[in-house]
């Protein structure tokens, strides 16, 4: 046979042998590649996961089937803090100093302070009482001033106990007390403002009273800076008191 023809018949036969050859070696190659990358990238795997377990990050799914229970919002939210206050601290070891009054002026004595609660506009009655055979432990003031803001300066020789009656549009704003003697207060409105003489240490607060009664006009205009309105001494057991009049009341 001619030389061609067995040059045609077997070439393709040894191709083909050549082709299988070859692919098995990539084969090979490709297994032997991946392998070689699982055994690298195994370690590294379980570091991931480990380190992802401890601080609560990373998106790695563990294969058992456990479900992260961590809010991935905690991860980035600023920690639950709650403001602390500062305390005052003492100097020297001693006490803390008092809160100061926002309303007082600084430095104020017992009188400004007071006075310092008053409203811009009153007027001023000065009710001095003293005791006879017939007098009674009760003293009462009856405020009937309609449109009249009221400060009332209550004198007495003894220890008394003062009651107040309040009429209807009427307003008592102070009660200032200038005598030595402790008072008692009954039915006081809620909110007036008092001065007693005989619990506060400042001497303005006596208003120059003798014997508890009788306060000096002066004195009373150096804490208020008005004039007295009207002053009445009297042993009557109630007094009606209120725009410009002083006089006894009567009550049952």
């Amino acid at each position: 046979m001619p030389e061609s023809y067995w040059h045609l018949h077997r070439t393709p036969p040894v191709r083909r042998k050549r082709d299988s050859s070859d692919r098995l070696a990539w084969t090979i190659a490709i297994v032997v590649f991946v392998l070689w990358a699982l055994t690298r990238c195994s370690p590294l795997m379980h570091e991931f996961r480990h380190f992802g377990h401890q601080n609560g990050r990373g998106t790695f799914t563990d294969p058992s089937g456990a479900v992260q229970s961590r809010d991935p919002y905690l991860a980035v939210a600023p920690p639950d803090t709650e403001p602390q206050s500062q305390a005052v601290e003492a100097p020297d070891g001693g006490e803390a100093p008092p809160a100061e009054d926002p309303g007082a002026p600084a430095g104020a004595n017992a009188c400004e302070a007071w006075a310092h609660l008053l409203p811009a506009n009153y007027t001023i009655y000065v009710v001095n009482t003293f005791d006879t055979p017939d007098s009674t432990p009760v003293r009462g003031v009856l405020v009937d001033a309609p449109g009249e803001n009221v400060v009332l300066i209550l004198g007495s020789t003894v220890a008394t106990r003062w009651k107040f009656s309040v009429m209807p549009a009427s307003s008592l704003v102070g009660v200032w007390l200038p005598g030595d003697e402790p008072a008692e207060l009954l039915d006081l409105p809620g909110g007036v403002p008092v001065l007693e003489a005989a619990r506060v240490a400042d001497d303005c607060a006596d208003a120059g009273v003798r014997d508890g009664i009788n306060p000096d006009v002066d004195d009373i205009a150096a804490v208020l800076h008005r004039p007295v309105t009207r002053a009445l001494q009297t042993a009557d057991q109630w007094i009606r008191i209120g725009n410009g009049r002083m006089e006894p009341a009567a009550r049952d």
